[in-house]
């Protein structure tokens, strides 16, 4: 029972703030990626997604760079950066998926998966230019992810990939265009 909002305090840095539902009480954390060019700021394509096992949140915010990181409500303290990308890399935002086990998210290099506690990540699938993948949904046998073909006439698939290896255990094509998809 938190409200989360990423923003800049008096001196522009970007800082979680965190206001307990119950007690009002509130606190910000200062969430600074080491970028080199210039500093990450809140925007309308920054993500704030609740982690998979209820302990905090995950949060992705950009300014030249992309970067990935994950506040665990017990640490009031600035969280890791688990990863961070060049923005100029990245052909749509990246699309982030949370369930108890790991962070699903797309990324230049395609599909990566992070452990849910930011220790280790892995990639399940090569990216390149002519690709775009979003991670659906995540289920104990596998995830759904759409593939989208960006040359030409774009077509998306659906696949269901094996989590641990990333293998396609099956997939479907859905057509031209990038439809709409929901999972339940």
């Amino acid at each position: 029972e938190r409200v989360i909002a990423l923003d800049l305090d008096a001196d522009e840095i970007t800082v979680v703030r965190v206001v307990d539902g119950v007690s009002g009480e509130s606190w910000t954390v200062d969430v600074q990626c080491p970028m080199p060019y210039s500093v990450a700021r809140p925007n309308s394509q920054s993500v704030i997604l609740p982690t998979g096992d209820g302990q905090g949140v995950y949060l992705a915010f950009a300014g030249n760079e992309v970067c990935f990181t994950r506040l665990n409500w017990d640490d009031r303290d600035q969280p890791a950066t688990i990863l961070q990308w060049d923005m100029h890399s990245v052909l749509y935002w990246p699309v982030l998926l949370a369930d108890e086990r790991q962070v699903l998210l797309s990324d230049p290099t395609g599909l990566v998966a992070v452990n849910a506690d930011g220790t280790a990540s892995r990639t399940l699938i090569e990216g390149d230019a002519d690709n775009a993948y979003a991670p659906l949904a995540s289920f104990d046998s596998g995830i759904v992810v759409a593939w989208t073909e960006l040359r030409g006439t774009p077509s998306t698939r659906l696949q269901f990939l094996d989590p641990a290896t990333g293998e396609v255990a099956w997939a479907n094509e859905l057509g031209p265009g990038k439809p709409l998809v929901l999972t339940t």
